[in-house]
């Protein structure tokens, strides 16, 4: 990505402070409306306009793109053979297995778009980038195995029990870890958004920097470990991640002229393919909203661990395994434009 940034393009603060502005929304939605869990409306607005459709704005940055065709090249050939491939083997072998190795994966994958976006917004490329990095990789993934020290919640990454759970440890045992591992994370934040502060004053770096690495901690800390509410991690995870991204895809694509230079052909286009890609899933799979679906329902509902649900798993789960692993490339500076 590119390193030259400056406090002045508005863009920036978007960049770098969407994750706490997304967490203390959810929260005074959560407090003063009492909303806990995922309504069709807020269903419709994070997953389907947010979440999903974010997967297909990947799309702008290589299939539509001509110059990124020809440097990617086989890479768009053989990404997506090797996702289904491992998807379908997955799914073939054990459908829980399928979620879980798949749960990892967005886990891994949003904990390095927060890596991507502190390369972009840092042009200082020594020891305290990497510094740096820790505190982004402490941040996320910290809270990540405190959930799992926490066990079970009212929400799940993808499905219920996808994650691998530490109850096999008694609760003696696991209440110190928690606690060590707890302090740990919020020591190495509170040293890298210091440091960050003390460097944004000697006028190393751009505010972005510190404000990167707070709204990283709130957003994922917070909905993870002290809130206990599907509204708020559902809603602080999917806008931080999803609208971020989104607004780079655009802005790059507008800026080196890609198929669609008007917004709105931009974002009706993906959200259609995230409408068709969610009836499908509602249809064959899930069966949770009718209200919304209920004209794709002349479709079989698939039964567990049958042969055509492993195959459907796998063909639906293509564009976000694809989009996770050509995120790995299109954003290299080898990529780029």
């Amino acid at each position: 990505m590119k390193k030259n940034m400056d406090d002045s393009k508005p863009i920036n603060y978007f960049y770098s402070l969407s994750g706490f502005l997304a967490t203390l929304l959810a929260f005074f939605i959560s407090r003063f409306f009492h909303v806990q869990d995922i309504s069709t409306i807020s269903w419709l607005i994070l997953i389907l306009g947010v979440d999903v459709s974010h997967v297909y704005s990947t799309l702008y940055r290589t299939y539509f793109n001509k110059t990124q065709r020809l440097k990617l090249n086989k890479i768009l050939i053989f990404v997506p053979l090797v996702c289904f491939t491992v998807s379908l083997s997955l799914a073939f072998y054990r459908v829980e297995l399928f979620w879980t190795v798949l749960a990892y994966l967005a886990i891994f994958h949003f904990s390095r778009q927060q890596i991507g976006f502190l390369r972009r917004l840092c042009a200082v490329k020594d020891r305290f980038l990497n510094f740096l990095e820790f505190v982004i990789y402490t941040s996320t993934l910290g809270p990540i195995l405190l959930w799992h020290l926490q066990g079970q919640k009212s929400f799940n990454w993808f499905t219920k029990m996808d994650l691998f759970y530490l109850d096999q440890i008694t609760s003696g045992y696991r209440e110190v870890l928690f606690a060590c591992v707890q302090w740990v994370v919020i020591l190495i934040f509170l040293a890298g958004i210091m440091i960050s502060v003390v460097c944004w004053f000697q006028k190393k770096i751009t505010i972005h920097v510190p404000l990167i690495v707070m709204s990283t901690f709130i957003s994922w800390y917070f909905p993870i470990v002290v809130f206990n509410s599907d509204f708020i991690f559902t809603m602080a995870n999917v806008i931080a991640h999803g609208i971020p991204y989104l607004a780079l895809v655009w802005s790059e694509e507008n800026r080196t002229q890609s198929t669609f230079r008007r917004a709105e052909l931009f974002f009706i286009f993906i959200l259609l393919f995230a409408l068709l890609e969610e009836a499908f899933w509602d249809a064959l799979v899930w069966r949770e909203q009718g209200t919304l679906f209920n004209s794709f329902y002349f479709l079989p509902h698939l039964q567990p661990s049958s042969a055509a649900l492993s195959l459907v798993l796998a063909l639906l789960i293509l564009p976000q395994m694809t989009h996770y692993a050509l995120d790995g490339f299109i954003w290299k500076k080898k990529y780029h434009q």
